[in-house]
């Protein structure tokens, strides 16, 4: 309470679109100096806030826009994370320890869960009475939640299924949170030569770009689950989530990342691993997944193999 009377604290929240078709986020904040600087932050991203309006009470209503700058490249969304409300009287960049502003119980129990085209966002309250946004991928209510990502799962990938093959290559890097590495490196290759099949890239959310030529499909979407079972070809840097399951006649091109001085599979001990590496592991040494090709001298080869496939 002493916080609250002592400095700004949240009243209000929404989300919407403006005339624009930018996503904006709204608070009205209490006690709130006009002159502070007020950002939402994680521990690797800050949302500054754009417009400051004063209201009549005293109070402010601060905008934040959630288009961002990441790399260079504009972005309809910042990354999916929770973010802090986080203040200082100097108005200087905020960061991760700069005070965070606080929001009664019973404010935060009027907070909606909005879904805006780039972004599902919800206002909350933390532990510690901080307000918060948690921003996630713009899922639609029938693919949100514990439920649904249940009921898509038994759906693609339960016993039942039988997926037909459809042309195109997925593509997935580091789960989703980018298109970079070998797998970015074959992609590129194929549409420069023309490739004229679907190039599918999955993605986090929409912080997440793609190139130009690709079509993104959002992690956890009705979309997501059906182009994984069904596309022809595979290509990841890593694993697919756990519940995956190769469909009949589907190639899977594992190309692994980081450098070759490392342990992997069998070599690795035990202990260290998740079960559901080591179910993989033993699928591998079953004979049960594709074999495992090399990389530089290979790429050529591969790319010939997913052309043709």
């Amino acid at each position: 309470q002493s916080n609250q009377t002592n400095g700004p604290h949240v009243s209000a929240f929404t989300a919407d679109s403006n005339d624009s078709n930018a996503d904006i986020l709204e608070l009205v904040l209490a006690d709130a100096p006009a002159a502070a600087a007020y950002a939402l932050v994680t521990s690797r991203f800050r949302i500054p806030a754009g417009d400051i309006l004063p209201l009549p009470d005293g109070g402010l209503r601060v905008r934040f826009p959630l288009a961002a700058t990441r790399w260079g490249r504009k972005l309809p969304a910042p990354p999916s994370g929770s973010y802090t409300l986080r203040w200082n009287s100097g108005g200087e960049a905020i960061g991760p320890q700069d005070p965070a502003v606080p929001v009664s119980a019973e404010a935060a129990r009027d907070f909606p869960s909005v879904l805006l085209p780039a972004a599902r966002v919800r206002g909350l309250r933390t532990a510690a009475g901080a307000m918060a946004v948690s921003i996630s991928a713009p899922l639609a209510g029938n693919e949100t939640g514990t439920f649904h990502q249940y009921r898509l799962r038994r759906e693609v990938f339960g016993a039942s299924a039988a997926p037909e093959l459809t042309p195109g290559i997925f593509f997935e890097s580091f789960g989703g949170k980018s298109c970079t590495d070998s797998p970015r490196a074959i992609s590129d290759y194929l549409a420069a030569a023309g490739f004229d099949e679907p190039l599918y890239w999955s993605v986090a959310d929409r912080s997440v770009s793609v190139p130009e030529y690709a079509v993104p499909l959002l992690q956890g979407s009705e979309e997501w689950y059906r182009k994984l079972a069904s596309t022809r070809r595979l290509v990841n840097n890593n694993n697919f989530p756990w519940y995956f399951r190769k469909s009949p006649g589907q190639f899977y091109l594992q190309t692994w990342h980081g450098t070759p001085l490392k342990k992997i599979g069998l070599d690795v001990p035990q202990r260290v691993l998740s079960l559901s590496y080591r179910d993989l592991t033993q699928m591998a040494y079953e004979g049960k997944l594709d074999p495992v090709i090399g990389r530089e001298q290979e790429i050529r080869r591969v790319i010939q193999i997913l052309i043709r496939r």
